[in-house]
């Protein structure tokens, strides 16, 4: 494997096998090198491939900037998240995730301070991903004997969502926010200690998450006829849950200018339905 390029001490650009273009990674790989050296592959800590052009440049800006030990704390990340979700990490998540950490970092030693203003509701509903937060919190320390707030781990945990749902950042925070909008108006109306920790609550929430990304992104489905038949008897033996959700219709059409249809409607009342039921 030989050099095609070098970023700096760190970082190189090679081929692999099939002749892909590749950027590797690792500490003091490119160190008195030039181009054509073979590599030496037992320092390669991490390879990032992808035949996106502007994808390959956005990574090359990137490691270019950031120290290798970043990477590495990342790789640990990575390896963890693989272990939760069943499912890498893809290289422009990674490199993302490394960047901020760093800036980060770079930021709380300089300020000593880091607030992140949706800590509590990532915290609350998505508990996996802010659990890979607390554990990148950990590599942190160990690696730059640096104790960072939750703050932190709710922003890292915003970049897992972010890859799991296929979504911006921006938009990642609006969905977050749009779940508990939605949530704090079943409270309000049904007056409804919800106990997030059943399973009626739990389903219901990932349908809430699932309806919030449809919003923000303004992808309106059609009815598919599925409550067509449940939908005045549901109405009539339900009112006051029904009421509730029409609440929510109203408020999702005039913040996001989008419409529930009968079966988004019915699905949340018969959800509310449940989980009124098992608190009595």
């Amino acid at each position: 494997m030989r050099i095609k390029k070098i970023l700096n001490n760190n970082v190189a650009i090679s081929e692999n096998i099939d002749g892909q273009e590749i950027i590797v990674a690792g500490c003091g790989i490119a160190f008195k090198k030039k181009i054509g050296d073979e590599l030496d592959e037992s320092l390669i800590e991490k390879v990032f491939v992808s035949s996106d052009n502007q994808t390959k440049k956005k990574i090359q800006v990137l490691l270019d900037e950031i120290p290798i030990e970043y990477i590495r704390i990342t790789d640990k990340i990575a390896r963890y998240t693989n272990e939760v979700f069943k499912k890498e990490l893809n290289d422009i998540t990674y490199i993302g995730i490394a960047d901020h950490i760093y800036r980060s970092v770079e930021r709380f030693i300089t300020s000593g301070e880091l607030v992140n203003g949706l800590l509590w509701d990532i915290k609350r509903l998505y508990k996996d991903e802010f659990e890979v937060g607390l554990y990148a919190l950990e590599v942190i320390k160990e690696e730059l004997k640096i104790q960072m707030p939750e703050d932190e781990a709710a922003f890292i945990a915003t970049h897992i969502i972010n890859a799991k749902l296929k979504e911006t950042i921006p938009n990642v925070i609006d969905i977050t926010k749009l779940i508990n909008e939605i949530l704090n108006i079943v409270k309000y109306n049904l007056l409804l200690d919800l106990d997030e920790e059943t399973q009626s609550c739990y389903y219901f929430i990932n349908n809430i998450k699932f309806l919030a990304q449809k919003v923000v992104n303004n992808r309106k489905s059609k009815d598919i006829g599925e409550y067509d038949q449940v939908y005045i008897a549901t109405t009539k033996s339900f009112p006051r849950e029904y009421y509730c959700v029409e609440k929510i219709t109203e408020f999702i059409e005039r913040k996001y200018k989008y419409l529930l249809n009968i079966d988004e409607r019915v699905l949340l009342t018969l959800q509310i339905v449940k989980i009124k039921n098992e608190k009595n």
